[in-house]
């Protein structure tokens, strides 16, 4: 390996490093202290640092975490963060679907409102959650079979104004 090569690997290792601590941080202040079972606390404390060698380490693996109640699948390390309680804490307030109720969902992502309105339809409603990424759908289809959720489609499908070819990111 030449100086060169080595070098680019080192900054990329610290590159990785700087973010596993970033949201190491950020998830032991916030989402690790009060909304993770013990199992998915431990599951987490065990998997973050495999994430630091292999960043598509969650997508290899099937990681499940369970916040208030409901199992989700972990894609990366974002999928985290949009679990935390921090993210978009206003949505709760306006988000209150009822018994009975149909719901679109377009970028479901991992499942989180998805999930969410699942539990507060209940069998009489339906969740019709739209996710175009083909891992992420993978994930939220997991997360449904995980929690018995037989109100929710899924749909591999992306919504858009036109007919288009567009980057995900």
């Amino acid at each position: 390996m030449s100086l060169q090569d080595y070098t680019k690997r080192m900054k990329r290792l610290i590159r990785r490093f700087k973010s596993f601590l970033y949201w190491y941080t950020k998830f032991s202040s916030e989402l690790l202290k009060e909304d993770l079972s013990l199992l998915s606390k431990m599951r987490l404390a065990y998997y973050l640092p495999f994430w630091l060698y292999d960043p598509t380490f969650f997508t290899k693996k099937k990681i499940f975490i369970k916040v208030n109640g409901i199992y989700y699948r972990i894609v990366d390390l974002e999928s985290l963060n949009i679990l935390s309680p921090s993210f978009e804490p206003w949505m709760y307030k306006y988000f209150k679907p009822k018994e009975g109720d149909v719901v679109i969902e377009v970028g479901a992502h991992i499942g989180k409102y998805a999930f969410y309105a699942a539990k507060l339809v209940g069998k009489r409603g339906r969740v019709i959650a739209l996710e175009p990424s083909p891992d992420t759908y993978e994930a939220l289809t997991d997360g449904i079979k995980k929690n018995g959720f037989t109100n929710v489609i899924a749909l591999n499908y992306a919504a858009w104004r036109e007919n288009a070819t567009l980057t995900l990111y």
